[in-house]
């Protein structure tokens, strides 16, 4: 620009730098976006952070804003789904919160936490948060209701083991396994 003679020259070599200029901003925020959103994430899986670190370094390379937003969504999509599933175990965690035997109560949602744990797919995730937290608030109405003295203490579910379905009004669970059925019911008034 210094040196140059006309003003389309100097015209271009500014919108040379601004555009060089504009690029590095680009990937600073997409870089600060993704690290931001995984500040105190513990969760991610190694798989995950490697291929999050694929995504940054790409975004390093990127000659285009196309190719820098494509990444940054793309690793942000990795962290979101990591906080859906956070926040769905947390959500049945808080659920059982000392009101029956967790040992049981995670035996109970074991399937849901595996499938929650092992989705990329948000109504999968919500759909086995929902489930799970339906099957532990109706095990604690039932005890509420004074099951717990009729049932005894209650074990991790085990194939093999007597399954209990103990109904209350609309509300039923299966306790232990659902090998052999004995019904045990609940007046709804209780």
């Amino acid at each position: 620009i210094n040196e140059a003679t006309t003003e389309d020259v100097i015209n271009q070599n500014k919108e040379s730098a601004l555009a060089i200029i504009k690029l590095q901003k680009a990937k600073d925020d997409a870089l600060a976006a993704i690290d931001d959103e995984m500040k105190g994430m513990t969760t991610l899986t190694d798989a995950d952070i490697q291929l999050i670190n694929v995504y940054k370094t790409t975004i390093n390379e990127a000659t285009t804003e196309d190719v820098i937003n494509q990444n940054k969504e793309s690793a942000l999509a990795i962290i979101e789904l990591q906080k859906a599933k956070d926040d769905a175990l947390a959500a049945i965690d808080n659920e059982m919160d000392g009101e029956t035997s967790s040992v049981y109560l995670n035996g109970l949602v074991q399937d849901n936490l595996n499938a929650i744990n092992n989705s990329d797919d948000y109504e999968v995730i919500n759909k086995n948060r929902d489930e799970a937290i339906n099957k532990i608030k109706a095990v604690i109405d039932i005890y509420k209701a004074g099951a717990s003295e009729t049932l005894g203490t209650l074990a991790t579910p085990q194939a093999g083991c007597v399954a209990v379905k103990v109904t209350k009004g609309d509300k039923e669970v299966i306790l232990y396994a659902p090998d052999k059925v004995k019904v045990i019911k609940i007046p709804a008034n209780k």
